[in-house]
Formats: structure tokens, sequence, C-alpha cells
């Protein structure tokens, strides 16, 4: 298993005995899933599993965290989106306004 730990207001992923997975370079780390994670750089959220694989660019000016749900609300360009994290996909490119409804089962 991992653990976020926290080094000069930086943040890593590390396993159980300290090693560094990920490196100190993210403001924030938050679970999403077992292995993919909320990140923040430069005041911006992304997205990246625990290979460090970027799969949400971290240009996101805002991001729905206590969703409950594989689903992520996120906000680029001042419109709202929907991660997957289920399958590691844009489920909606940024259209709305305001944070979409949708069911935490879909």
């Amino acid at each position: 298993s991992y653990n976020i730990a926290r080094r000069d207001e930086m943040f890593a992923l590390v396993d159980d005995t300290g090693v560094d997975i990920l490196p100190y370079r993210f403001e924030q780390y938050e679970v999403l899933t077992g292995d993919t994670y909320a990140v923040k750089s430069n005041g911006l959220w992304g997205i990246v599993n625990s290979e460090g694989e970027e799969l949400l660019p971290c240009k996101c000016e805002d991001m729905m965290l206590e969703t409950d749900s594989f689903l992520v609300p996120y906000r680029l360009d001042g419109k709202w989106g929907i991660y997957d994290t289920m399958n590691a996909r844009i489920l909606f490119s940024p259209l709305w306004e305001y944070p979409a409804s949708y069911h935490k089962d879909i």
C-alpha cells in the first residue's frame, strides 16, 4: 500500500518503507481510488496514477473531491466536466457552467 508523505510544503507518494513512489512535486495529494490521485501543482488540479502517469493534466481550476464516487467533476477554463477514475478517461469534456448532476452508481 502507498502513503502520502509531506516534506517542505510538498507531498509525495511513498511505500510502507518510506521509498518514494512519486516524487515530492505536488502541493497536495488526495486519494480518489486505490491507485488514482488528485494532485495540485502551481495551484491547479490534475489526476495521476501510482505509476506517475498523468491521466488529467494539472490545468484544472477546481475539482470536486468529496463525491463518494468514481466520477470526479473538474473545472477547466471556467466550465465543468467529469473524469471517470474507474476507466481512466474523460467521461464528459468541460461543457457546463455549474458541476453536472450525476448519480454515484452510474
